[in-house]
């Protein structure tokens, strides 16, 4: 690859272009070598996503680790949150092959540590340094391919147990996007649920029907088919489960700090971790204790507090959500299920949205080489200091370039899967937030061609 390795969460590339079986081999020679050197000879978990590339990838994972002499739990076809609480359950390191939301022709790698919280930062870029210097010694034997202790049905046992949800009595819509949830989903929604209408429930990793990423844009007919329908709610997830986006009764996409906020509430969180881009209202809503860090690293955060002595009731990002009780990962079939509790709890989906503060928000992408991203986000960022100044209170540099105004703010920060810069504007009213976004419309098409 001639990009780093790891970006903003584990590795995402296009397949054989970027990523290849190959790579991956080699990828898990290292992380056998990094196993081995601190003694763990727990089984390896290993999963895949639905993508039609994740089983070859997840074979050069095991045959990668095998070769290096450990042993291999294979998990199969899954969910995030299932390999996630696997590992976890099980003690031992994990391998989960996917690409989450990006479009089909992407493939990825995320590893997991011994509670089934993502591997931190300093430990991504250690596995990439070995993996550069071909760690690995293929001559130490062959290890087994065993079936795991902790499989999906376990999973989908202990997640129908951990929420204390009553009987929803409104029409549950669901929209699994032809993604690996589909089966748990379905399965316990209609648990829960005095009524679900499933689409997209088959799994695909062609993705036929949308694309992963459950945003607005992509969910029209879904939007739509919930008004029709007359539910109270409708719920899709991206490929892999870990995100989860959420219409309301009238068929409108819920900003996804709202989201973040009613699962917040029925957790009774009081200390929270959030990413930069999440919305103001979460903080307005919850009125709890809160640290901000990079966005898709709260794993990391939430770790380093605990030793501390600072344990966080929830940490979430805008479309994920992580309940520390249940487990340190993202889990977007259980935050459905926490978010139904929310609504139970306020007495509706109207209610308990409308408990947390409204803002304006945008998101832009603007399409730059990877070597510039860095270069044109300062230039943006400079250009809305010299333009904005007079507004402009504070400065953060957590992740990105990040904008304090009065009730607003803006957030410029490169992308760590694509060679795109985000943007992200937030204000209590649309015709500031349209006015921001057309001052870094104006100038990025000036300076990117």
């Amino acid at each position: 690859m001639n990009i780093p390795l790891f970006g903003t969460a584990g590795i995402r590339a296009r397949y054989r272009e970027e990523l290849s079986p190959e790579v991956a081999l080699s990828i898990a020679r290292a992380l056998a070598e990094r196993l081995k050197m601190s003694s763990s000879t727990d089984p390896v978990i290993v999963g895949w996503d639905a993508r039609l590339t994740s089983r070859a990838m997840a074979s050069a994972v095991a045959s990668g680790l095998m070769e290096n002499g450990l042993d291999v739990s294979w998990l199969g076809l899954t969910t995030f949150p299932a390999a996630a609480k696997a590992t976890a359950e099980s003690g031992a390191a994990g391998c989960y092959v996917t690409a989450s939301h990006n479009p089909p022709e992407y493939s990825g790698l995320k590893f997991f540590d011994q509670d089934g919280s993502e591997i931190s930062r300093e430990e991504e870029m250690a596995l990439e340094q070995d993996f550069l210097l071909e760690k690995g010694d293929v001559s130490t034997g062959s290890g087994s391919l065993l079936r795991p202790e902790y499989d999906n049905e376990n999973y989908a046992d202990d997640l129908g147990r951990s929420v204390d949800l009553g009987e929803v009595g409104v029409r549950v819509v669901v929209d699994t996007g032809n993604g690996v949830a589909s089966p748990t989903v379905v399965g316990t929604m209609k648990n829960h649920c005095k009524e679900v209408v499933d689409i997209n429930s088959h799994v695909d990793g062609r993705f036929p029907w949308r694309t992963p990423e459950p945003s607005a844009r992509n969910l029209g007919d879904t939007m739509r088919l919930v008004k029709r329908l007359g539910a109270g709610v409708g719920f899709a997830w991206d490929g892999d489960a870990d995100r989860l986006a959420v219409i309301d009764g009238s068929g409108r996409f819920v900003p996804q700090y709202k989201v973040s906020a009613v699962i917040g509430k029925s957790l009774r969180a009081r200390k929270a971790i959030i990413s930069v881009d999440m919305g103001l209202g979460f903080e307005e809503a919850l009125d709890a204790e809160v640290v901000q860090w990079k966005l898709g690293d709260l794993h990391s955060a939430y770790n380093q507090r605990k030793q501390e002595g600072w344990r966080a009731d929830i940490f979430t990002e805008p479309w994920k959500m992580a309940d520390p009780k249940w487990g340190p990962f993202f889990d977007g079939i259980r935050a459905a299920l926490l978010f139904l509790k929310g609504v139970e709890e306020a007495g509706g989906v109207e209610q308990a949205l409308e408990q947390v503060p409204s803002y304006a928000q945008s998101r832009l992408s603007i399409t730059c080489p990877h070597q510039s991203k860095r270069e044109v986000s300062e230039r943006i960022a400079a250009h809305l200091r010299s333009t904005l100044r007079e507004e402009i209170l504070t400065e953060k540099r957590i992740d990105g370039i990040k904008l304090m105004l009065s009730g607003a703010w803006i957030l410029i920060r490169p992308s760590g899967t694509e060679p795109k810069v985000r943007t992200y504007v937030e204000a209590k009213s649309e015709s500031r937030v349209r006015r921001i976004d057309a001052l870094i419309t104006r100038f990025a098409n000036h300076i990117v061609r």
